[in-house]
């Protein structure tokens, strides 16, 4: 945390990963396989899974995946779009 620089000045809190949920100041951060996880509330496990499928945009770095929280968004977003419409309607069962 840095201090007051002047007499107006506001201090600065910078949050550590683990205590805080991801915000909106962090949607374009990169995060980890764990920060995902508990911003998509999901195991770590399940992170893993859709990497190795394919299925979650996704990049390594050193020996780890990172993720763009922007780039998961909108693979949120166009996943749910595709899930709704592979699914029956109600009128099409009866």
């Amino acid at each position: 945390m840095l201090g007051p620089i002047g007499p107006h000045s506001e201090r600065v809190v910078i949050p550590e990963w683990g205590d805080t949920m991801l915000n909106k100041e962090m949607t374009r951060e990169i995060v980890t396989v764990k920060d995902l996880a508990k911003y998509l509330h999901c195991h770590q496990s399940t992170i893993y899974r859709l990497v190795k499928r394919g299925e979650i945009p996704g990049f390594r770095l050193g020996g780890g995946w990172r993720f763009k929280i922007d780039e998961i968004d909108r693979w949120c977003r166009r996943s749910a779009v595709d899930r709704g419409s592979s699914r029956p309607t109600h009128a099409s069962m009866q």
